[in-house]
């Protein structure tokens, strides 16, 4: 069995649970595991003094997967309790396997077939589906080393998930220190609306261009971007691929962004805002976003982008926004709200309190968002394929004679464009996040010595091949 590929009823029995009736439940007795129970430790059980079968018993340590709705596996840690239906319990029947092993293969088979389902409203998986499922199992020394090294990748995970947590909440209670007292109405506070506060110049104030002035067939593989709410919600105005070209371009000049506008979303996720940085591929908003251009004098941009992000003006959106399942939010409406507006100087030093912080933030999303696609990727690998296939990232780290020269190339710094300059640093920054992932995974001891690092000698930051480093180390 070992080394080969095996399905899920070779190695496991699935037991779903008992149908308890309304009238089974009390509040008295045994407690029963619901799907609620297994997505929220707060959630409360139900209870029976209903005697049924001993093999639906969970105990402490049991494997469950919930296949109806809500999909998961977890690991119960409670005390003895009885298992509802919608949820299997797993029955080992075979010593070849780990137990945390099996929940990594549960966790992608989910995964995969729930995608073979994409499009489906209430998913739910069936025992003969997951019975089926087939996936590599290599012996128990193997399976330790594959466990090893996707725990660690979780660990990564959560401690990234963590810190961008901590982050946000820094920001939110620094925003609500200084200005908390000014968001709501008060004699001292002084509000404008938007008009009052852009700068005097046309289409200051404009929202995306009609659907039909950029329809799906305007897209071309380069040229000028278009900007829309997926930039906007994560932050990142290097994420997405729609172009139009320069014709085009050209007819939606007003929707034209510069650096320091405030782009706003205005359908589905409502009053969601970025500021456009400094440096970004020149582009148009979409119809789903309107862009403010502010006087710089009377209010900071990033003031206003922490001003909305407040649960007040969360609440102020959702109030004034329109529609039935999918809300949105209308420009005229918009220019009507009162905004407090503290003084410049005041709005100034939280912003260059905020600017520090969002560096951090994004350094942490970005290597929160690399360190996923790792442990997707080795999941995958580790489950379904008996070789590991490489990234483009991986080839190019194992190519030492591309890494010399893309070290040179960047000391040189002989870049004929911005976007040449982008482009190599986008990739140096992943080159150096997957050394310095790889180098964790083998926990610094193993011969792994590929790829780049930075180091600090000197006074100054360096970057090496990870060869030299740990030479230099010895």
């Amino acid at each position: 069995m070992e080394n080969k590929k095996v399905k899920i009823k070779d190695v496991v029995k699935l037991i779903n649970g008992y149908p308890f009736k309304p009238t089974d439940r009390g509040n008295s007795g045994m407690n029963i595991i619901r799907i609620q129970n297994l997505n929220n430790p707060l959630a409360i059980y139900n209870k029976t003094t209903k005697d049924v079968d001993e093999k639906y018993i969970v105990k402490k340590g049991d494997i469950l997967i919930s296949w109806s709705a809500s999909l998961g596996v977890y690991e119960w840690k409670n005390d003895s309790a009885y298992l509802n239906q919608h949820i299997f319990k797993v029955e080992f029947i075979s010593d070849k396997i780990s137990k945390d092993y099996f929940r990594y293969v549960i966790q992608l088979a989910i995964e995969e077939l729930t995608y073979k389902m994409r499009g489906v409203g209430l998913k739910h998986l069936t025992k003969g589906q997951l019975d089926a499922y087939e996936f590599i199992l290599p012996n128990i020394t193997e399976q330790t080393t594959i466990i090893n090294r996707l725990n660690n990748l979780e660990v990564l995970i959560l401690k990234r998930v963590k810190s961008i947590k901590l982050l946000n909440e820094y920001i939110k209670s620094t925003f609500l220190e200084m200005f908390g007292s000014l968001i709501v109405s008060n004699k001292k506070t002084n509000f404008k609306v938007l008009t009052q506060l852009t700068q005097n110049k046309k289409n200051a104030i404009k929202a995306g261009p009609f659907g039909s002035e950029l329809k799906k067939e305007y897209y071309v593989s380069k040229g000028y971007k278009v900007y829309g709410q997926e930039q906007v919600i994560k932050n990142d105005f290097s994420f997405g691929n729609y172009f139009i070209d320069k014709e085009r371009f050209e007819k939606l000049n007003s929707c034209k962004i510069v650096a320091g506008d405030v782009l706003i979303s205005l359908v589905g996720t409502l009053g969601k805002v970025a500021i456009v940085p400094e440096f970004f591929e020149e582009g148009v908003i979409n119809p789903r976003l309107i862009k403010i251009s502010f006087d710089t004098k009377i209010v900071n941009p990033y003031y206003i982008k922490s001003l909305f992000e407040t649960s007040h003006f969360e609440a102020l959106f959702k109030d004034i926004s329109k529609g039935g399942a999918v809300k949105s939010l209308n420009l005229s409406v918009l220019k009507k709200i009162n905004i407090p507006i503290p003084e410049i100087n005041l709005q100034n030093k939280y912003s260059e309190q905020l600017k520090l912080v969002e560096t951090q933030l994004q350094k942490f999303l970005k290597s929160q968002l690399l360190f996923e696609e790792m442990f997707q990727s080795l999941l995958y690998n580790s489950f379904n394929h008996d070789k590991i296939e490489e990234d483009e990232i991986d080839k190019l780290i194992n190519d030492e004679l591309e890494i010399e020269t893309m070290i040179q190339d960047i000391k040189v710094s002989d870049f004929e464009s911005l976007t040449q300059y982008n482009s190599s640093k986008d990739l140096l920054f992943k080159v150096l996040e997957r050394t310095e992932i790889k180098n964790k995974l083998e926990n610094e001891t193993s011969k792994f010595n590929k790829g780049i690092v930075q180091i600090y000698f000197q006074n100054k930051i360096e970057i090496k091949t990870n060869r030299e480093h740990k030479l230099d180390s010895k």
